[in-house]
């Protein structure tokens, strides 16, 4: 039995498998973030005083803008990690990444346990994709070679 695919795909996956990962990962992440928030019932957007930024949002665990931020960040570090901008997708991430978790906390909508534990989440995400996106990419180089 002969493996059939896009070549597109075959030629994007024989290259750089883990390019599959961005698309994936930041799509999931997506879907968890705005699944925990809306577990826990809608938002009601009555008369909120603009001022307070603080009441705008209630107090999720984790917070959904961190885990959005690692989710992009931690998956384009990872592709370009064996490129020459290996260092400075690093630092513009880790800014990046650091900034969002610093205003969330500076404007009062989340607590730093909230966005430590977004981040968490989401290298534990990305982590596990990785290691699936190699492995499948393991299994389709062997049945290709057969």
């Amino acid at each position: 039995m002969k493996w059939h695919s896009c070549r597109t795909c075959d030629l994007v996956l024989s290259y750089r498998p883990e390019a599959i990962l961005l698309p994936v990962d930041t799509f999931q992440e997506a879907e968890m973030a705005t699944g925990d928030a809306d577990a826990l019932g809608p938002l009601e957007f009555t008369s909120y005083d603009v001022t307070d930024l603080a009441s705008l949002a209630p107090y999720f665990l984790p917070s959904g803008h961190t885990m959005a931020a690692m989710s992009i960040a931690a998956p384009l570090v990872i592709l370009a990690w064996n490129t020459r901008f290996r260092w400075s997708t690093l630092v513009v991430a880790a800014i990046y990444v650091v900034a969002v978790g610093a205003t969330r906390v500076y404007l009062g909508a989340h607590f730093p346990s909230d966005v430590l534990a977004g981040w968490c989440l989401t290298v534990l995400w990305v982590s596990a994709v990785v290691m699936v996106v190699r492995y499948l990419a393991r299994i389709s180089s062997k049945i290709k070679t057969e």
